[in-house]
């Protein structure tokens, strides 16, 4: 009679054990996949803007081609990531937020000031001008990198046999220092 009874009782918690940690699983597979398609669509229009951005800041435009239509198809795609990325935020973790937040003003701003500073031809009257286009493109391919590299992080977890080794390592390292 013994033995049944724990039988059922190893059964019963068998039973619970399972639910809650496949319960927990699920809502965690389902928050990384959703982490993954928004960091994906952010950097999908992070290229978006790059790619005008680039168009619009290059010295060497083709003839005939209107800077200040370049410039509202800038501001059109650089609206579309803020909106994307507000409405978005919330499955963001909190460090790639703080990133995101300190490059929306670094790129809106000079982006701004480039646009106010074109001559009638649509071309930078001065050197700051120049300048300014320079310096968004240098803060625009750091961000999408750190996206990408977020990105393949949640795509490519390390295997669950890979914290064990490091740790093995790390020890065997600190065992050789103390000789």
């Amino acid at each position: 009679m013994d033995t049944i009874a724990a039988a059922m009782i190893t059964t019963v918690v068998g039973v619970i054990g399972g639910y809650l940690v496949g319960n927990r699983r699920v809502k965690y597979e389902q928050l990384h996949e959703r982490q993954a398609e928004v960091i994906a669509k952010l950097c999908e229009l992070l290229a978006a803007v790059h790619r005008d951005v680039a168009a619009l800041t290059s010295p060497l435009q083709p003839g005939g081609v209107d800077r200040r239509e370049q410039a509202e198809a800038v501001d059109r795609v650089f609206g579309e990531l803020v909106d994307y990325y507000r409405s978005n935020e919330v499955w963001l973790a909190p460090h790639t937020c703080e990133k995101i937040e300190t490059f929306l003003p670094e790129v809106s701003v000079p982006l701004q000031n480039y646009v106010d500073d074109f001559s009638e031809r649509g071309y930078p009257r001065t050197s700051e001008g120049r300048a300014l286009g320079i310096h968004i493109l240098q803060e625009i391919q750091p961000l999408r990198r750190e996206l990408i590299s977020e990105f393949r992080a949640i795509l490519y977890p390390p295997p669950w046999y890979d914290a064990p080794l490091r740790v093995l390592e790390w020890l065997q390292k600190w065992a050789r220092q103390e000789r």
